[in-house]
């Protein structure tokens, strides 16, 4: 079924985002994956958005304050490609996707919606190996919501700027099994190089 149709307003990120939450228990109680305690927030700067311009400060009042804070650990950084990255950790799954939300919820209530790339979250292949798997266990491997489709896509990284194409089908047959959205345009999994976790 079709997260919103041409005749709909897209949906509510959340409504997308949180079913990584049963994804994750399904799959990796199948030993087919492992999270990490790592996920990033991969957005464009501007100097004359002033939520943007402090954010770190707000980030402890996001994270630390309120009903159902999360108290993730969070630290911005930037790139080499002129975009900057919200990096979040917390060994706990679910807080992360909350806080993951959260933060990227609030740079739309404050004029930033449009500046948001992506949401990345960390995974390893768990399980032991059979000669049939593109993607080997241990390898890092990532799941990409880009907020601009409301859809996910696997990303493996492998040397240089290459990626494990292979690798990144079978983990999309992963996900659709799982019930995630997984973006149907290939041309549109898009590459994020240098991710800062």
């Amino acid at each position: 079924m079709p997260i919103f149709s041409r005749n709909q307003e897209p949906v509510d990120d959340w409504m997308v985002i949180q079913t990584i939450l049963h994804a994750e228990s399904q799959l990796h109680g199948q030993s087919q994956i492992t999270p990490s305690r790592r996920a990033g927030i991969l957005f464009r700067p501007d100097e004359n958005n002033g939520f943007l311009t402090t954010l770190e400060r707000e980030l402890i009042h996001i994270l630390n304050e309120g009903e159902g804070a999360t108290k993730t650990a969070s630290r911005i950084e930037d790139d080499d490609h002129g975009t900057r990255w919200v990096v979040l950790d917390d060994g706990n799954f679910e807080d992360l996707v909350s806080s993951v939300y959260t933060i990227g919820n609030a740079m739309t209530h404050n004029d930033a919606a449009q500046l948001r790339i992506a949401a990345v979250f960390e995974f390893y292949r768990s399980g032991s190996s059979s000669g049939e798997d593109d993607w080997a266990p241990g390898s890092v491997g990532y799941w990409v919501y880009r907020y601009d489709r409301q859809r996910f896509y696997p990303f493996v990284p492998e040397g240089d700027e290459e990626r494990n194409r292979p690798a990144e089908t079978q983990i999309s047959q992963m996900m659709r099994s799982a019930n995630i959205s997984v973006e149907k345009e290939v041309e549109e999994w898009r590459p994020i190089w240098g991710i800062p976790f």
